[in-house]
């Protein structure tokens, strides 16, 4: 029952929004992490580059420095001495922009500028002996070739050092890649855990839903067969008590007898709106049986005599007297035949006429009822068995209606097995409505 039916929870929706927060957050913040890990890869190399390059440059400034400073001493060339300078104080600048931060290593590099210096002077001014004296004394070669070794071993550990900065930075962008797309992968995960969740939750409550709309449609039917089809039976059983003080002994006799049919009427309207409900609910099904089809419809003209003499309808019968039906009697009388002719009469003009007609085919008896009545728009028409449709309408003289009759109608001769159709014209020569009733010719 709706009783049990679950509440759909909007937290789940909430969780989803923020999963997907989180993963647009991640995915911000995982760029933005790997954009900054790159630019400082980036920085890395533009730092360690040009040292480890001036670096080199030094090495090879020191070798030209050595070779010079020999060819200079051989040569006696003032020209070479010049070279020798400039080459000089490039060395000096560029071992400057190294930032060297060993103290021994500075100490013994200003010492070798400040010697070199002092021993270039002299060569530049022609003093080859002096400056000769001076670098044997000063140990200039040596300390030259120091320096060169120095210079060599510190481009080795600027490159060394280059290349484990970009590896450890290279691997921290990996991990980070890796961590941030599992993340992401089981933030998706979740998010579609959760959505699903969400879903069948939300169909379990438009299930409960639409069971709780046909409950309540089942209900307003099983009111509907106890107001519309009691109506029938109870209204003549009140017309035969209102003029039973004018009839006389053998009349009053007849009256009862009368009363008496339409109370069991009544009474079997009763059982079969509890059989509609056992029906509805799973716990009954309709039990069809061959009927006599001529005993019900007389059955039914009965219950409607009154109505059928208030308008003067005349009924002509042609079909077979001997038809039998596969059907369930109660529900037959009263909820097909009663809601069809009642249907008829009350569209029908003062004085008309409704025709009932049978034919035989091979697997199905057919019913026809013909009114030569008003007949039905066709946008009625349409939605004629619909049960939440409007399609009720004032009759001929002002008679009103539920819309619920036809409906009912359909849901009986399903249960049996059959069909109903309806056909009708509201204009032309041909006036009316059409009602057939197909009745399968054996059990289904």
């Amino acid at each position: 029952m709706i009783e049990n039916t679950k509440e759909v929870n909007l937290f789940p929706k909430k969780t989803s929004i923020l999963g997907l927060l989180l993963s647009i957050f991640l995915v911000i913040l995982t760029i933005s992490i790997i954009s900054k890990m790159w630019n400082t890869l980036e920085e890395i190399d533009e730092l360690h580059f040009p040292l480890t390059e001036r670096s080199a440059i030094n090495v090879r400034l020191v070798n030209q420095i050595n070779y010079q400073f020999k060819l200079v001493f051989e040569n006696k060339d003032r020209s070479i001495a010049q070279d020798l300078k400039m080459n000089f104080e490039s060395l000096e600048q560029n071992y400057k922009s190294l930032n060297v931060r060993s103290k021994t290593s500075k100490e013994s590099a200003t010492k070798l500028f400040k010697d070199g210096r002092e021993i270039i002077y002299l060569l530049t001014k022609e003093k080859l002996i002096a400056a000769k004296k001076l670098s044997i004394s000063k140990d200039f070669q040596n300390q030259l070739s120091d320096f060169s070794l120095e210079i060599y071993d510190s481009t080795e550990a600027l490159a060394e050092n280059r290349d484990k900065n970009s590896q450890k930075i290279l691997k921290t962008i990996t991990q980070t890649v890796g961590v941030s797309l599992f993340t992401i992968l089981f933030l998706m995960f979740l998010v579609r855990k959760v959505y699903i969740g969400y879903a069948e939750n939300l169909r379990e409550r438009l299930a409960a839903q639409d069971r709780a709309n046909l409950l309540s449609k089942q209900r307003e039917t099983l009111i509907h067969v106890l107001c519309h089809d009691l109506g029938n039976p109870v209204s003549a059983i009140y017309s035969l008590t209102e003029m039973g003080h004018l009839l006389n002994e053998e009349a009053k006799s007849n009256m009862l007898e009368n009363i008496k049919e339409n109370a069991k009427e009544s009474l079997d309207i009763i059982d079969l709106t509890r059989k509609m409900q056992a029906l509805e609910a799973g716990k009954f099904k309709v039990e069809s049986t061959p009927i006599k089809f001529s005993n019900s419809l007389n059955k039914s003209l009965k219950t409607l005599n009154e109505k059928i003499k208030s308008k003067n309808i005349t009924i002509t019968e042609g079909h077979d007297k001997d038809l039998e039906v596969f059907a369930e009697e109660t529900s037959l009388v009263n909820s097909i035949l009663n809601n069809i002719l009642t249907n008829s009469i009350k569209f029908s003009h003062e004085g008309g006429e409704i025709h009932i007609s049978s034919i035989e085919k091979e697997d199905v008896n057919e019913v026809i009822i013909t009114d030569y009545g008003i007949g039905i728009p066709e946008e009625l028409l349409s939605n004629l068995f619909s049960e939440t449709e409007q399609t009720s309408r004032l009759g001929t003289d002002g008679e009103l209606g539920t819309g619920f009759g036809m409906p009912l109608v359909k849901k009986f001769m399903i249960s049996y097995g059959g069909q109903i159709k309806v056909n009708s014209s509201t204009h032309g020569d041909n006036v009316g409505t059409t009602t057939t009733l197909s009745f399968p010719k054996k059990l289904i």
